[in-house]
């Protein structure tokens, strides 16, 4: 997969995303490729659970969801700051294992504790 997720955001920031099962809550571990409860084994957000978040420098920052996930079903996309690791934008997604079923998501970006703004947060969709 290719650039699924997509926002537009003043440049500079750092961000990364994690992905859980909306059934489960659990959380995908890249390293693994599984979904496992948060921090099994000592694994940490930043460091394990991290889907990269690249800056384009153009105002849009975009990242893959992972191409390892397989199932069919509902998946959590979580947005957050890298600066606290804190969640700043959540949406859901629609799997069917190779693409996506929903759009976009729309949230707030906050950093610790205070409004930004508003973010659209954009789950494009896979057309192949």
């Amino acid at each position: 997969m290719s650039a699924e997720i997509y926002f537009e955001y003043p440049t500079g920031e750092s961000f990364f995303a994690t992905i859980r099962k909306e059934s489960t809550h659990h959380i995908w571990w890249p390293a693994g490729e599984v979904f496992e409860v948060k921090g099994t084994g000592g694994r940490t957000l930043a460091d394990d659970y991290a889907i990269t978040i690249t800056d384009n420098t153009d105002g849009t920052y975009t990242g893959d969801f992972d191409a390892n996930i397989t199932d069919l079903g509902a998946y959590v996309i979580d947005l957050h700051l890298s600066a606290d690791n804190e969640v700043c934008s959540s949406g859901l997604i629609f799997w069917d294992g190779a693409r996506e079923g929903l759009d976009r998501m729309i949230s707030k970006v906050y950093t610790d504790g205070v409004t930004l703004e508003w973010v659209d947060l954009e789950i494009m969709r896979n057309e192949t």
